[in-house]
């Protein structure tokens, strides 16, 4: 179905944000976390934050910040140092794109936006057989989702995107009028 979206919101118009980072380097499948997390992205995080605060500050209002991901495991490991540090003016939680659903935050942090997402992984042929048959076009769930992502925020959405290898999601938006 063809859609005209238009915004009651009239502010800045591009309320998509790229946010590019150095690779990680490596994830360990034993404790589901990555090795190594590229400093650039924990710079990159630091300044959004510390933007988002100094916005929340000049309101003198406390404002939502969700860091959503594909998977748990992508969590960063400082979260609950950064949740602590920015206590003051912002309610920092993580959570899923699934888990996401229905959910509304004023600011939304998209990590993990890399050559893993979307998943190329296929559902069992025997669950398959069961389910309704499947829309026509490429990565349709993972589209969902990560419209779903997108959608939760009320301001703003930083995507968290791994130079070397970004989503395909972002190179198609890339080409878009949207970002």
């Amino acid at each position: 179905i063809k859609k005209s979206v238009t915004s009651i919101n009239l502010g800045r118009k591009n309320k998509i944000r790229k946010i590019f980072h150095d690779p990680v380097s490596e994830f360990d499948s034993n404790t589901k976390r990555w090795i190594k997390t590229p400093e650039s992205f924990n710079r990159e995080l630091l300044n959004q934050l510390n933007t988002v605060e100094a916005y929340a500050a000049s309101k003198d209002t406390k404002v939502s910040v969700a860091f959503i991901a594909r998977y748990h495991f992508l969590k960063p490991d400082h979260f609950d140092d950064l949740s602590k540090t920015f206590k003051k003016y912002l309610n920092i939680i993580f959570t899923t794109m699934h888990s996401s659903k229905g959910l509304g935050f004023d600011f939304v942090f998209i990590i993990g936006m890399n050559s893993t997402f979307p998943s190329k992984r296929t559902d069992d042929e025997i669950i398959t057989m069961f389910m309704p048959e499947p829309d026509n076009f490429e990565f349709c769930e993972e589209r969902r989702l990560f419209y779903v992502a997108l959608t939760r925020a009320k301001k703003a959405v930083m995507l968290f995107i791994d130079k070397e290898k970004p989503s395909p999601f972002i190179l198609e938006l890339s080409s878009s009028k949207y970002l």
